[in-house]
């Protein structure tokens, strides 16, 4: 308001000097009138004009509010989307394993993934890997995790398959079969009747099988655990489980669970379609019996189609792996 004023006064001051100029020439009183006047009408004008100056410069501070309350929605809008990023970075590392530094190591990170379990432990060597999940491709485009067994016979086995049984309890009887089944529908197996998985088991304790397709794409040998018979070995000769080969195989014990038979082994692989495969030598070791109606699922450590294996287990169960 002083500044107003000052410049109201100096904009008199100028107008009466002009004013005064004027009038040396008319040194009567009427000529003094009429400038006066003049002068006070001048003064209304600028006073008019700084007025809307002054409501002018008024606006333009209300625009320059509302761009400042503008930015500050923008700035908060950018703070906001920066936290939505974070979640979901933190969400992708956290479903994915894949480090903030972005240095995942082979085989833990969908984006490092190995080929298989064998792969991911000779790539990393000398390190000692852990039994336990890690990001494979099989050889295809898209990376998955698989159950890894880096301890057991030298580690490097990838689980295909988890089991257990239908009818434990009464395990001579025809009810009693293993469950779930792998996808083996096309290679003959219609009388199968337990149901059939394509999602792999994340643990030794999980039931479920990874897609009987893919188990060639890890490799021929085969591993068979159970905590209610030996667990066993084998490396295809002429027979084959990954490709449907009936034949030789060479196995060996690689655990001893069941006190009885502790160091005998199959000799062979057969199919018996429509069933499920069998391990035997003279006689069967290991029946995946896949059908409720007949039949049932040996796991004889003595290999004569006995009930040698462990009673009274709780969550009886058998996992097969591949290497």
């Amino acid at each position: 308001m002083d500044l107003q004023h000052g410049v109201y006064f100096a904009l008199g001051a100028l107008v009466l000097v002009s004013g005064l100029v004027k009038c040396q020439t008319c040194s009567n009183g009427l000529c003094r009138k009429r400038d006066i006047t003049r002068l006070g009408e001048e003064i209304t004008e600028v006073k008019n004009e700084i007025s809307r100056f002054s409501g002018e410069m008024s606006k333009v501070l209300d625009q320059l509010v509302q761009m400042d309350t503008r930015l500050n929605n923008i700035a908060a809008m950018f703070e906001s989307t920066t936290n939505v990023l974070k979640k979901g970075s933190a969400v992708f590392e956290s479903t994915t394993d894949v480090p903030k530094t972005g240095s995942a190591k082979y085989g833990e990170a969908s984006v490092s993934a190995g080929i298989t379990c064998l792969d991911i432990q000779k790539k990393r060597l000398p390190e000692k890997l852990p039994s336990g999940l890690y990001w494979v491709t099989l050889g295809n485009r898209k990376a998955q995790q698989l159950y890894c067994d880096m301890d057991t016979d030298d580690g490097g086995w990838s689980l295909v398959w988890t089991y257990t049984f239908t009818n434990y309890a009464n395990f001579n009887s025809d009810s009693n079969a293993v469950t779930p089944r792998p996808s083996w529908d096309d290679t003959g197996y219609t009388k199968a009747n337990t149901p059939a998985s394509t999602s792999p088991p994340l643990s030794e304790t999980q039931l479920g099988a990874l897609e009987f397709a893919k188990w060639k794409q890890i490799g021929r040998e085969f591993m068979i655990k159970s905590n209610i018979n030996q667990w066993i070995a084998c490396t295809p000769n002429i027979g084959s489980f990954v490709d449907w080969e009936n034949g030789s195989l060479n196995c060996r014990v690689v655990k001893v669970v069941a006190t009885k038979c502790t160091d005998v082994v199959p000799t062979r692989i057969s199919f018996w379609r429509p069933k499920g495969p069998v391990l035997r030598a003279s006689d069967v070791f290991y029946f995946f019996d896949t059908n409720k109606g007949s039949n049932w699922p040996a796991h004889d450590p003595c290999g004569v189609y006995g009930e040698n294996h462990i009673n009274d287990v709780a969550n009886p169960r058998g996992n097969v792996f591949i290497r």
